[in-house]
């Protein structure tokens, strides 16, 4: 079983390794190398294990969080009921709030022209608009 100086030595090689030949720098750390972090801390301190691998400090505290069992949930086959959504009205709605403290608030069965005529009128009257 190797020491653990020689598990921090092969920590630090495949790390520097997977940094020089990552694609994007961006790219996620693989599960492995993320495991081998981890382990380390059963033997050396959080702050050397973050210094010597080159890791932010809440990255490592993020991958030594215990993972929920996703596992558990993906496996059950059973389905459940949804109640019958009710179907959208043809209703529409116009809320304005104009630059001088007014509010227009209109609902309910009204068409797409009537909705146009009242936008029109009211910009129409507002400063620097042209009829």
């Amino acid at each position: 079983m190797p020491t653990p100086k020689e598990l921090l030595a092969t920590a630090i090689t495949e790390f520097t390794l997977w940094r020089k030949s990552k694609s994007h720098s961006s790219e996620q750390t693989p599960e492995s190398l993320r495991q081998q972090a981890v382990g380390l801390l059963e033997h050396f301190p959080f702050t050397r294990v973050t210094t010597t691998l080159k890791l932010s400090s809440s990255l490592l505290r993020r991958w030594s969080q215990p993972k929920p069992m996703v596992a558990d949930c993906l496996q059950s086959n059973e389905f459940v009921t949804l109640p019958p959504s009710e179907q959208p009205k043809n209703q529409l709605a116009l809320e304005l709030v104009l630059g001088n403290g007014c509010q227009m608030r209109l609902s309910g069965d009204i068409s797409t022209e009537q909705l146009n005529v009242v936008t029109q009128n009211i910009f129409m009257y507002q400063p620097g608009a042209t009829r």
